[in-house]
């Protein structure tokens, strides 16, 4: 449902897709988005959105699932962990930022 959402909104231009803290459930949709509609494995969709937002981590669950759809779509795991950092273990992001 939500990447037939995303799909309809995009062909009107620039989309947003947040959630309370953007850091597990947004992150997740937009993987999903990436790896249905721009052939992109897990890996690499997970590694564009982390460049753009370094404390994402979805929850074991999600990345369960997007697992399961990397299998599907590409026939091969891309991405070997259970899970990802938490957002406590990231370092602060270039330039010194902290991430809120």
């Amino acid at each position: 449902m939500a990447i037939t959402i995303i799909e309809s909104a995009a062909k009107k231009g620039k989309i947003l897709v947040h959630c309370s803290a953007a850091v597990s459930r947004s992150p997740t949709i937009v993987a999903a988005y990436l790896m249905k509609h721009c052939g992109m494995t897990l890996k690499d969709a997970l590694g564009l959105i982390v460049r753009a937002r370094p404390a994402v981590c979805p929850n074991s669950g999600f990345i369960q699932q997007l697992k399961e759809l990397d299998l599907k779509l590409h026939g091969s795991l891309s991405l070997e962990v259970e899970s990802l950092p938490s957002r406590k273990e990231h370092s602060q992001p270039e330039g010194g930022h902290k991430d809120n």
